[in-house]
């Protein structure tokens, strides 16, 4: 149920760019979509990309891990600086 932002290699490399030729020395950027994802979302479409089966992917309860440690539930970036930055490249 975790959701994270991921996104294309190539917009990163679009947004770290952006980031090495206009960004202020100091300044803190992240690199993101500004939109969380459901993981499982996330993974369906890596394997649906791939042509790779979902039958392999085995599930577990929450209540399996959930003595392993502590998951955020939601994290995303907040991409209002580099989109900024984008917008002047």
């Amino acid at each position: 149920d975790s959701e994270r932002d991921y996104i294309e290699l190539d917009q990163a490399a679009t947004q770290l760019t952006a980031i090495a030729e206009l960004g202020k020395s100091g300044e803190i950027y992240n690199v993101g979509s500004g939109v969380p994802r459901k993981m499982r979302s996330i993974l369906e479409d890596m394997l649906a990309k791939e042509g790779i089966s979902q039958w392999p992917v085995i599930e577990s309860s929450p209540q399996i891990i959930a003595g392993k440690g502590f998951d955020v539930p939601v994290i995303y970036a907040d991409i209002r600086k580099v989109s900024r930055l984008i917008n002047k490249f």
